[in-house]
């Protein structure tokens, strides 16, 4: 079965946290170790249109996938395929792309003879699409005196492997700004992998910043990219923008 992430085209992904975390639920374990920058692994996912994939279980942050949805299901290497769900497999709606150039070599090396290299695909939300979705740019807002103030991308992202990592993009347009960003740290309990969540930093930057990031494991958990920014200044807030 291949590993693979995605992103959600569907309006119900909520807040509230279900957690269904693949043998039992293990927010209260005692982890014997955890790893939140895990190497990567090693599986490709090579589809051409109609092939299909095995939807495994995943711990959720909201609801779960259901039938017709559209997922950009992504694998170790970042490669790319639009699916859709159909009962316990992925389908895929067109053939996968590549967004690096490893990824590239790993998709000639397993079968596709002119694999594409692209930019990561945004998806919108919903039955209009008109929502931001993964990949848009968002703006960001902190008002002054120094608290943080947490942003959410109106999408859900899936990965089924504990090695599956997300890339946060973040600029300072005016002031100074520190951003911190969502992600999920593996666990290991003795018998089974869980999921954390945690907030890794990206520092501190002042405008005009250019584009800074925040690379963070996402693990085998469905959730929303969330990213959290604070002024740098007591007397001033800082603005700017946001992507993951």
């Amino acid at each position: 079965m291949h590993q693979y992430e995605a992103a959600v085209k569907k309006g119900t992904i909520t807040a509230a946290v279900v957690a269904t975390i693949l043998a039992t639920t293990a927010s209260s374990a005692q982890a014997d170790s955890v790893d939140d920058d895990l190497k990567p692994g090693d599986t490709v996912t090579a589809l051409e249109a109609g092939d299909s994939i095995d939807m495994p279980d995943v711990a959720v942050r909201g609801s779960a996938p259901r039938d017709g949805d559209i997922l950009i299901a992504l694998d170790d290497y970042g490669n790319e395929t639009r699916v859709v769900v159909n009962g316990d497999q992925l389908v895929a709606l067109s053939a996968t792309v590549a967004t690096t150039p490893e990824g590239q070599a790993a998709l000639r090396e397993h079968g596709i003879k002119r694999p594409k290299l692209a930019e990561p695909m945004p998806i919108g939300i919903g039955p209009s699409a008109r929502a931001a979705g993964c990949g848009s740019t968002l703006n960001w807002v902190a008002p002054a005196g120094g608290a943080y103030y947490k942003k959410t991308q109106n999408c859900g992202v899936i990965g089924t492997s504990r090695y599956t990592k997300r890339t946060y993009s973040w600029s300072v347009v005016d002031g100074g700004a520190c951003a911190k960003a969502l992600g999920h740290a593996a666990a290991f309990n003795g018998t089974y992998w869980y999921f954390r969540d945690y907030w890794k930093s990206g520092g501190c930057k002042t405008s005009p910043s250019g584009s800074n990031y925040i690379t963070v494991n996402w693990g085998a958990v469905l959730d929303k990219p969330q990213i959290q920014f604070r002024s740098t200044s007591t007397f001033a807030g800082a603005n700017g923008s946001w992507t993951m």
